[in-house]
């Protein structure tokens, strides 16, 4: 069995891909985060001031009222679903997915 490694992201090609990198950092994931963030009227995100992936969420999800917080925890699983499986696609299937079909996906599963 062969294991694939790739250095860079191959969402962005711009650094080293970490969990935190894919998570928050990629600019790639950081388009679809704002997008997402607007219809889902979540307000201005604290994804670049926060320590991690975990803090930020945790920093974000503070900021919204009752059935919202559980509804953003569903569509943050769905985006980190969403992002994982767009890199896999790119990686064993050659198949790219822009980041306004990775935010459309996200919005027609959780309209």
């Amino acid at each position: 069995m062969t294991i694939l490694m790739k250095e860079l992201c191959v969402l962005c090609n711009q650094v080293s891909e970490t969990i935190d990198h894919l998570c928050r950092a990629c600019p790639f994931t950081r388009k679809v985060w704002d997008s997402v963030r607007l219809w889902f009227g979540a307000p201005h995100s604290m994804i670049s001031t926060a320590a991690s992936v975990d803090d930020w969420w945790k920093l974000d999800r503070a900021r919204l009222i009752g059935d919202r917080k559980r509804d953003f925890d569903g569509l943050i699983n769905y985006i980190f679903w969403s992002v994982w499986m767009g890199r896999n696609r790119r990686i064993f299937q050659h198949q790219d997915k822009d980041e306004d079909a990775v935010t459309f996906s996200c919005y027609e599963e959780h309209r």
